[in-house]
Order: structure tokens, then sequence, then C-alpha cells
């Protein structure tokens, strides 16, 4: 998974280099940014492996149920605040890290695409996390694989083609989404038959 994650880096980068300097300082930084709220997402959701687990272990589904539940609802709402506002301060808060006119032009630009990545990473963390917490193996690694490498570089490369440099900055968000209809097919049936035992 981190190899996969370098080498959509890698990808991405080659393919915003392309365009100019600004661009890939601009993308940079809304990455970074964007990073922010992936890395809370990440925080939460790893916070309540242990008492999804511990639950799951101890047969109390009910409290295992609301611990999930509960969570996913917290984490959900930061991620749509987040996306709310590095939408509306886009501008704002990528001139925080560089004066230059054209590279906070991209940045914002960018920053209003990718911050769409919040809601869908938090609901999907929150899935690979159930999946860990109660012994399935191949679930959480599929989960991992499409967010990162097998559906983003496509996208990326087909986008870039037929769009251009916002194409790119789109394969992310598109791919995080497409990711989490893969969550919710796996997660809402092997959920039900949990609660149900």
């Amino acid at each position: 998974m981190m190899l996969l994650g370098c080498l959509s880096n890698s990808v991405l980068n080659r393919l915003v280099t392309s365009y100019s300097n600004e661009a890939m300082a601009g993308m940079g930084i809304a990455k970074k940014i964007d990073m922010i709220a992936f890395s809370a997402a990440q925080g939460m959701t790893q916070g309540v492996l242990p008492l999804v687990a511990c639950n799951y272990a101890s047969g109390n589904r009910e409290r295992m149920g609301r611990s999930i539940r509960v969570t996913l609802a917290y984490t959900l709402a930061i991620a749509c605040a987040a996306t709310l506002a590095l939408f509306l301060f886009a501008g704002p808060i990528t001139r925080c890290f560089i004066d230059n006119g054209s590279t906070v032009a991209y940045g914002r630009d960018f920053l209003r695409v990718i911050c769409f990545t919040c809601p869908s990473t938090a609901v999907s963390f929150m899935v690979i996390t159930v999946f860990q917490a109660t012994k399935q193996k191949a679930q959480p690694l599929i989960l991992s694989l499409l967010r990162k490498g097998s559906l983003d570089i496509p996208l990326m490369l087909l986008l870039n083609h037929r769009i251009g440099l916002q194409g790119i900055a789109w394969a992310a968000p598109l791919a995080d989404w497409m990711a989490l209809i893969v969550s919710a097919l796996l997660f809402i049936p092997y959920f039900k038959r949990l609660r149900g035992k």
C-alpha cells in the first residue's frame, strides 16, 4: 500500500510538472493542506479500533454497533466541515504557505477539488477499521488498494488526456468516491450479519 501511494504521488508529480513549476507548487500545497483532514479522519477511526475489537471479541454487538455509529457520525461531521472550510477559504489558506499569485491560484483551484475527498475518506477509513477490528483481512486490503494506485493512477492519466490539469486534480476525489461505493457494497451486508450474530 505504501508502494502504491509512492507510485501514485510519482505519477501525479510527473503529470503536474509537465505544466509548470507553479502548478506543481500549488498541487503540493493543496495536498499538504488536505492531509490535515485526512490525518484527522484516520486518527479518529484508528482510535476507535480497540473499542470495536474488544466489543466484537466479547460478543457485545450492541455496544460495538453504537461505537461505530457514533464515531462515523463525528468523523463525517468533521470531514464535511473541513470540506466546507477548505472550499470556501481555499485562497486565504493557500496564501498562508506562499505569496506567489500564480501558485496561490493553482493551489486554490486544486484545493477546491481535492477537498471533496474528505467525506469519502472518512467513511472509507471507518469501514476499513471495522473490517480490521473484526478480523477480516481481504476487505481492508482491497479497499486500501482501491484508494491509492489502482484507481487514481488510471484516472489521472485518462483525465489529464481528456481535460488537462484540472482532470489530474479530479482523479483523487473520483477514485475515493468510487472506493466508497465499493466500501458500502462490502460493508452494509457484513454489518447486518455482524449485528445479527
